[in-house]
């Protein structure tokens, strides 16, 4: 297959150069024999502000879920009180959100 013939699919994936060799970052669907295209990417391209951004965020993921752990149901009602309050919703139980989300969908 030649460079011509090549569909114009394109699909990106990061790596970096290990020994010499092009590593992929995460696991990648491509055939043996597949042509690819390697570009070096700038500090700009690969975005190292935005990894550190999102590595931060990662961080409160963890951090929230290990807070989570520790909430107990008082506190999720509570919560809930709250939020509904907040936004005008009242639901208090699955029953009456499935009722609504029924009614929504006859409207339509």
């Amino acid at each position: 297959m030649s460079i011509a013939t090549v569909p114009h699919h394109h699909e990106s994936y990061l790596g970096h150069v290990r020994h010499g060799v092009i590593v992929l970052d995460t696991p990648t669907p491509l055939i043996e024999g597949e042509p690819v295209r390697i570009e070096k990417l700038t500090e700009l391209q690969t975005g190292t502000a935005l990894m550190d951004k999102l590595k931060q965020f990662d961080e409160l993921i963890k951090k929230w879920d290990q807070e989570d752990l520790h909430v107990t149901d008082d506190d999720v009602m509570a919560f809930q009180a709250d939020l509904a309050k907040d936004r005008g919703l009242g639901i208090s139980n699955e029953q009456e959100l499935e009722a609504i989300l029924l009614d929504d969908d006859k409207q339509k």
